[in-house]
């Protein structure tokens, strides 16, 4: 059962990385962190080999009353902090952050990349949800009410259950628990990434506890630098209407870093994992990418 997010609430995730390009970088930085933080944007900062990434932290929070949208607040921490730097040095940055904002019966998806300008570019769609209202306040007599009726309420499912238990859905999971995992009947979903490399086969690594998705690059697959910025000039001028979310998959594959998101077979959200991706010792044109193995995984969508 799917529940129906609150209007007014937001998530984001996705990666933020680049060069520190001295010592008061840093601080810059942490100073971004903690700003975001404030206004519930909470980011989980690594610092290692003369670089930074800001890992997005996706968990649910509500807009401040000043902030018009999630994408406005977040376009405007994002623009503060390239602002710090020259136009040049912030175009070597990499943008996957991505938000969700739950508004009346719609939800707001909105990417945030960074052009060969250093600008923050924004790539937004909105789709139909099924949202609720936020609850009312409720009065002191109200919550001395309410919590009456659920006193109740529990003492008679709690009555019930004892008399009827479902053992059919109680068998169910316990049968899907032992069922053997069956690799072929796992979908995945490339997206833009099928113009880059085609997905050969998928195998369970039990002794790894891992699922294992073998890739072989196409012809537009980026092996250089030269070649990355013509493939995406060519795909700029042929669709120069997602000319951001083209861009935003060419950097990932740059920076060898894929995000894939998982579903079970009712298409309910597990969670996601950034995956790298490894070269194959044996073919040098093939990589992997890795997720956790879990039996409920039934489809798993490869994104920014």
């Amino acid at each position: 059962m799917n529940i129906k997010p609150l209007e007014g609430t937001f998530y984001i995730d996705g990666l933020l990385e680049g060069p520190v390009f001295g010592e008061g970088d840093e601080d810059l930085i942490r100073r971004f962190v903690r700003r975001a933080a404030k206004d519930g944007f909470i980011f989980s900062l690594a610092i290692d080999g003369g670089r930074f990434s800001l890992l997005a932290e996706k968990q649910p929070g509500t807009l401040p009353e000043s902030a018009r949208s999630a994408d406005s607040l977040i376009a405007r921490h994002l623009n503060e902090f390239l602002d710090n730097y020259r136009p040049e040095e912030a175009a070597q940055m990499m943008s996957t952050i991505r938000s969700v904002e739950f508004i009346p019966s719609q939800e707001v998806q909105t990417v945030y990349g960074i052009m060969p300008d250093g600008k923050l570019a924004l790539e937004q769609r909105k789709v139909k949800a099924e949202t609720i209202k936020p609850p009312r306040p409720l009065s002191l007599k109200e919550k001395i009410r309410v919590t009456g009726v659920l006193v109740v309420i529990l003492a008679i499912v709690f009555g019930v259950s004892m008399i009827f238990v479902p053992y059919r859905q109680l068998f169910g999971r316990i049968a899907d628990s032992v069922r053997p995992y069956k690799i072929e009947t796992l979908e995945i979903e490339q997206g833009y990434y099928t113009l880059y490399f085609n997905i050969e086969s998928t195998e369970v690594l039990k002794k790894k506890l891992l699922i294992r998705m073998q890739c072989r690059p196409t012809e537009l697959f980026p092996q250089d630098v030269n070649r990355l910025n013509t493939i995406w000039e060519v795909l700029t001028e042929k669709d120069p209407e997602h000319a951001i979310v083209h861009k935003m998959a060419l950097e990932a594959i740059w920076k060898k870093y894929i995000r894939c998101e998982m579903f079970n077979a009712e298409g309910e959200y597990l969670g996601q994992e950034m995956c790298r991706m490894f070269r194959d010792q044996d073919d040098k044109n093939v990589f992997s990418l890795y997720i956790p193995f879990d039996k409920k995984i039934r489809k798993v969508v490869l994104t920014f």
